[in-house]
């Protein structure tokens, strides 16, 4: 059953590179060196900040150790990658909007990524570990949380007792510690304003997507559906607006536009980490928002006996109009990233690239 799901799976991959080709060509260059490039960038970044954020060798050992002995934290063996998608995106960013690419912004978004990455694991995998700190953290990224404040916020780490909130809380005020340093946060309030809600939205759409996780018939799909797009979207954009920190903004900068060319991008993203994680999630019985399109477009995935539910899925996508909806639906979303790029003045050659990279990197190295 699996061997037959896992081929389908890989020729909708293979259907939705094609499509994407045909829109846009392949960058030129070589996309495994650039790939290594980002992967090297990203592990030197995420060693930097965790020591800059007061993560002891001891408790990231500690954190390595439990997800050796409990396969549902095998979300901390991610976070390289999250750092190397964090900096990629920021440097494509920062490069867009001031000509360069510095460390600051790069570190920032990889404190971010890997802050994402802990929490969306947490809340998915082990939620009785997160529920330990959601409270805390609830009130830390509201508006009116005292994190936002000049002095700086010290929480009692004595209180948090797993391994892994003690990381996630250093993450968070190292990133918040960082971005209350910039030339942006001080002198520009609307931007400040923005970083602040768009955290806010983030953590919100990591709570709301819980309930959706796994497949239990849920009455509003087109619920779930939105949630888990809303997800994707808001951590790139807060991704892209860590960018904007350290940078007073070109004149033809647009902050209007640029959360649409970011959440469009968002979207896109999204989707192709769902592609990738299709064979995965249809064994796990897990929602992403492929499952979602094709549970559209087939009664087969609805079916009330859970044991049936990956024969079925499976079933639905080897039918062609199913597959070819899935595949246009991703080029869809790409198209709108360059559309919504364009209009913001980002897409530029380094964006098209990192982004056409990331596609791969995803769909192909799974």
């Amino acid at each position: 059953m699996s061997d037959m799901v896992e081929v389908i799976h890989d020729r909708l991959i293979q259907q939705q590179v094609d499509s994407i080709r045909f829109v846009q060509p392949e960058p030129s260059g070589n996309h495994s060196i650039r790939i290594g490039d980002y992967l090297v960038r990203g592990q030197h970044n995420m060693w930097v900040v965790l020591d800059a954020a007061g993560v002891s060798s001891a408790l990231l050992q500690e954190c390595f150790e439990l997800a050796r002995r409990d396969r549902r934290l095998g979300f901390v063996k991610k976070l390289p990658q999250s750092a190397a998608l964090g900096a990629a995106l920021s440097d494509a960013f920062t490069h867009c909007l001031s000509g360069n690419v510095d460390d600051f912004s790069s570190e920032l978004a990889t404190l971010i990524d890997l802050f994402i990455t802990l929490i969306d694991g947490l809340i998915d995998e082990v939620p009785e570990v997160f529920e330990a700190t959601r409270e805390q953290l609830q009130c830390l990224l509201s508006l009116k949380s005292p994190l936002w404040e000049e002095v700086a916020y010290l929480p009692d780490f004595d209180e948090i007792e797993h391994p892994l909130n003690q990381v996630v809380m250093h993450l968070l005020l190292e990133a918040v510690n960082r971005m209350k340093r910039t030339p942006s946060w001080t002198h520009d309030p609307q931007l400040r304003s923005t970083i602040i809600h768009a955290i806010e939205q983030a953590f919100e759409a990591e709570l709301r997507s819980q309930r959706f996780q796994k497949i239990s018939q849920p009455t509003d799909l087109n619920m779930v559906e939105s949630t888990l797009l809303r997800k994707s979207e808001n951590a790139v954009w807060v991704t892209a607006l860590a960018s904007t920190c350290n940078y007073a903004m070109p004149n033809w900068f647009v902050l209007d536009e640029f959360e649409s060319a970011s959440r469009a991008l968002g979207r896109y993203l999204g989707w192709i980490d769902d592609l990738a994680d299709l064979f995965v999630d249809i064994l796990d019985m897990r929602w992403n928002s492929v499952l979602l399109r094709i549970n559209s477009s087939t009664s087969f995935a609805t079916l009330n006996a859970p044991p049936s539910w990956p024969f079925a899925v499976a079933t639905g996508i080897s039918y062609d109009h199913i597959s070819e909806d899935i595949v246009l639906t991703g080029r869809a979303y790409y198209e709108d990233v360059i559309v919504k790029l364009d209009r913001s003045g980002l897409r530029l050659p380094k964006m098209m690239e990192v982004v056409d990279d990331l596609t791969l990197s995803w769909l192909k190295c799974r």
